[in-house]
């Protein structure tokens, strides 16, 4: 299993996707992950008004991207019921190499 990377910026360098983002992003194997990709930035992009909910939203799409990528290994459109059950297990019990106990810059400028 690959450790997630950030893939949304802070909503103030929300601008232009990351070049370290977008290599990830192709490196995957998943059909459909950069168009996912920029559909959930899209999705993002309509909070900018309320940083609260762009932060909620984002920690949330980021998390589940990852998951449906990196776990499940299928593209968001593809997953069904079980997955979203098996989702929700994860997130209530996520492997250690996801967890972090700091808060660290999502990217270095």
């Amino acid at each position: 299993m690959s450790n997630p990377q950030p893939l949304f910026d802070t909503l103030e360098n929300f601008s232009e996707t990351n070049h370290a983002t977008k290599n990830y992003i192709q490196s995957l194997t998943v059909p459909l992950a950069e168009k996912e990709f920029n559909l959930c930035s899209e999705f993002l992009k309509s909070y900018a008004n309320s940083a609260d909910t762009f932060t909620a939203y984002r920690r949330e799409v980021e998390r589940l991207l990852h998951w449906s990528w990196l776990i499940a290994k299928k593209p968001l459109k593809e997953l069904n019921r079980n997955d979203i059950r098996d989702y929700l297990h994860f997130v209530n019990e996520p492997p250690k190499p996801w967890i972090t106990t700091k808060t660290v810059s999502r990217f270095i400028a």
